[in-house]
Parts: structure tokens; C-alpha cells; sequence
């Protein structure tokens, strides 16, 4: 908002600030987080999002803990902002250290399969609507203090920040919640209520509608 009243595009008497879009907690049901270690990216498959960072700490991860699972489900990208997936293929895919599960519609399905979802995004956007999803299903959640993810963490609460472009201390966050299993469970409680309190679909489009006298 700061941004666009700087720039003069509107004035400040005219803006209002809501928490993103919101999530539907109704189709986003919470679940038990499930026993083993699983950790969920979702996104498309930009650079800025950080896909290839969290290809990087799985790699790290799996060198202590081989039998933790890294899921990414995301779709190809078109754009010059676009990961190439041959350029990772033989180091990550192929060798299994990341499951590319390619793209979904049933995205509900992967996070009740995690325990930890991952966004290491470094991209200018607004409140990622896989992090309100993940914490709507009580997923701890691991991402960067940027535009619009810093939103949904508390940092050391319900889930951690790392610095953006920073593999090893993406890993090191893993590992950590790998073996403190009490602090996940603890996360997921916090990230269910903090979803609950601030970014139920209900409550926004109730302030979209008092915002706009409907």
C-alpha cells in the first residue's frame, strides 16, 4: 500500500488492506500431521519462487536423514522467469532426492500427506494462497521474510523464516523440525488458529464488503 501511495497511483484515503484473498477452511480441513518426515512445495516453477533452493536443502537433508520424503508439485513454466526442470534433472529428479509430482488440481491431497510445506519465494506478489492453504490444514510452514509470505508466519511459532536464496539455512530449518518432533506438533496447532483468527474466507470477504458499503 506504502508502494502505491509513494508512486502516486492512489491516495492514501482511498486504500484499505485486507489478508490476502483468503481460504476456504471448509475444503482445506485439518488433519493429524502424518508420522514420517514430509516436506511439500507447491508453486509454479519459477526461479523467484525458490524451487531450485529447496532442490538444494533436500539435497543437503537427505545426506543426514535419507529417508525423508521432498514432494514439489507444481506446473512448467513458459516464462523467461521459468526453471528449466532438464537443468535439475539428473541431480535431484532422477536420483530421487525431490518426487516432482508435476501439477494438480487436488492439492489438499499432498499437504495432508506432509509435515512441513516449504516456500522459499523471493517473488513480489501478495499473500501466497498455498501458505494460507497449508496453514488452514495445520502445516508448520517454512519461508522467507518478504512481500506477502511474511504474513503468514510468526516466526518460531507456527513455523520458521529463512533468508531468501540461502539453501543451507533452508536445510538447517528442515532438519531442525526433523528432530523436534514436540515443536511440529506445537507449530501445527499454531498455524491452524492463526489461519482460524485471520485468514478464514469468511472473515475477509466480510471486510471486503464493510470496505466496499455492501
Amino acid at each position: 500500500m506504502e508502494e502505491f501511495v509513494n508512486r502516486k497511483y492512489l491516495k492514501r484515503e482511498k486504500c484499505e488492506i485486507v489478508d490476502g484473498s483468503g481460504v476456504n477452511m471448509d475444503r482445506f480441513k485439518r488433519n493429524p500431521l502424518p508420522t514420517g518426515n514430509v516436506f511439500l512445495m507447491v508453486s509454479r516453477i519459477l526461479k523467484q519462487k525458490g524451487v531450485k533452493e529447496y532442490f538444494e536443502a533436500a539435497k543437503i537433508v537427505k545426506q543426514k536423514y535419507p529417508d525423508t520424503e521432498f514432494l514439489y508439485v507444481g506446473a512448467e513454466d513458459k516464462t523467461q522467469a521459468a526453471l528449466n526442470l532438464d537443468e535439475v534433472r539428473e541431480e535431484f529428479l532422477d536420483t530421487n532426492i525431490v518426487n516432482y509430482c508435476g501439477e494438480s488440481n487436488d492439492v489438499p491431497s499432498y499437504i495432508a500427506k506432509s509435515t512441513v510445506f516449504v516456500l522459499p519465494s523471493y517473488y513480489r506478489e501478495g499473500v501466497p494462497r498455498t501458505l494460507l492453504e497449508a496453514l488452514s490444514m495445520g502445516r508448520p510452514i517454512i519461508t522467507t521474510d518478504t512481500v506477502g509470505c511474511r504474513e503468514t508466519v510468526k516466526d518460531g511459532v507456527n513455523g520458521y523464516f529463512v533468508p531468501i536464496k540461502d539453501s543451507k539455512a533452508l536445510a538447517d530449518k528442515m532438519m531442525y523440525l526433523i528432530g523436534h518432533r514436540d515443536i511440529l506438533q506445537k507449530m501445527s496447532d499454531a498455524s491452524y488458529e492463526y489461519c482460524k483468527k485471520r485468514f478464514d474466507i469468511k472473515i475477509i470477504n466480510k471486510r471486503m464488503l464493510e470496505i466496499m458499503n455492501i
